[in-house]
């Protein structure tokens, strides 16, 4: 879950640019994974684990997005997630 959700599932900016969220996304320009919704009954989109295998790995993408008139500054967030398998 993110540090700093919102209630649409965005980051909330933690720097000092007005209007600006930040979204995670499984793929480049895909659609935003609402990290406010991710519970332990979201599946982890594209992590696989092989039988004897110890590493996996899957990459996200973070863009920024206005939500209103935005202003230059800085854009700062944080996101952590644990990952339960069987």
């Amino acid at each position: 879950m993110g540090n700093n959700a919102s209630a649409e599932g965005y980051i909330n900016n933690t720097g000092s640019a007005a209007n600006v969220k930040l979204v995670v996304s499984s793929i480049s320009n895909g659609p935003v994974l609402p990290i406010s919704n991710w519970t332990s009954t979201v599946d982890a989109d594209g992590i696989t684990l092989p039988a004897n295998a110890t590493t996996a790995e899957r990459d996200y993408y973070v863009r920024y997005i206005a939500t209103g008139p935005a202003n230059a500054g800085s854009v700062l967030g944080s996101l952590q997630y644990a990952m339960i398998y069987p």
